[in-house]
């Protein structure tokens, strides 16, 4: 049975391991599951990701990595950084 993924994304300051904050949701905005891919399928996604007013003013990585229903997949990838500001 073929699982059914989505995409956590994680907020983590830099030099630290843990995320700050994270995210989840279904690949593709849930409107075309993993399962209904076919090899060599492109699938173009977005977020949204609504920052906390508390976050502390430093840099943080911003991190994807892709999950499952039953546990987290691989490591995450880090695609960014992200400077917030006080």
């Amino acid at each position: 049975m073929v699982s059914l993924y989505g995409v956590q994304f994680g907020l983590a300051p830099e030099g630290g391991t843990e995320p700050a904050v994270t995210w989840q949701q279904p690949l593709a905005q849930g409107r075309f599951p993993n399962t209904e891919w076919k090899p060599g399928t492109i699938v173009a996604d977005w977020a949204h990701l609504v920052l906390p007013g508390d976050l502390e003013p430093i840099v943080y990585r911003l991190e994807v990595r892709a999950v499952d229903t039953a546990s987290e997949v691989g490591e995450p990838v880090v695609v960014g950084t992200i400077t917030i500001e006080g």
